[in-house]
């Protein structure tokens, strides 16, 4: 009975493990940096696509804060139904987001089922200099698939706007 049972569970590891090893689901963040002025409006963009294989185990893409190599401040969450939700604890999370993130989902079904999230952050200012993941959830079996972007903020030193330093 007991060999039964582990020799199960073996197989369930390994066809769960064979899985993902085909996986061909991608995330790629847009571009990956992006300059800003103070006061104005910066967009961004996940483009994502969830292979067939890992439609079962897909948990969905959070778009936050990238620190120590994951995400510290969730800013939005695509669910795996496709619905966005803005994080409703952002006044007291990160309240220098609260009501300046903003998205919009598309998807373009003659390419492969690709979609786009589109990750608008309105009236950045210093404190948005940073550098932000999309990341795609698979459940407890796996390591998420993550690709950042970094904000720079033109002038936010320099006297009269002026940036004299990118990446």
């Amino acid at each position: 009975m007991f060999l039964r049972i582990t020799v199960t569970k073996i197989f369930l590891f390994l066809l769960i493990s064979s899985t993902f090893l085909e996986r061909t689901s991608f995330i790629t963040a847009l571009p990956s940096a992006v300059s800003v002025s103070p006061g104005k409006n910066v967009t961004f963009h996940c483009r994502f696509h969830v292979h067939e294989k890992d439609k079962a185990f897909y948990d969905g893409v959070t778009v936050g804060v990238l620190q120590r190599g994951g995400i510290s401040l969730t800013l939005m969450t695509v669910a795996s139904n496709r619905n966005i939700i803005i994080n409703p604890k952002l006044a007291e999370e990160g309240p220098e987001y609260n009501q300046r993130v903003h998205a919009l989902l598309s998807t373009n079904k003659t390419n492969n089922d690709t979609s786009i999230i589109s990750v608008v952050l309105t009236d950045v200012n210093e404190s948005h200099e940073k550098s932000y993941a999309c990341s795609m959830y698979f459940g407890p079996y796996k390591e998420p698939v993550v690709s950042s972007v970094s904000i720079l903020v033109q002038g936010k030193n320099q006297p009269g706007g002026l940036s004299v330093c990118c990446k």
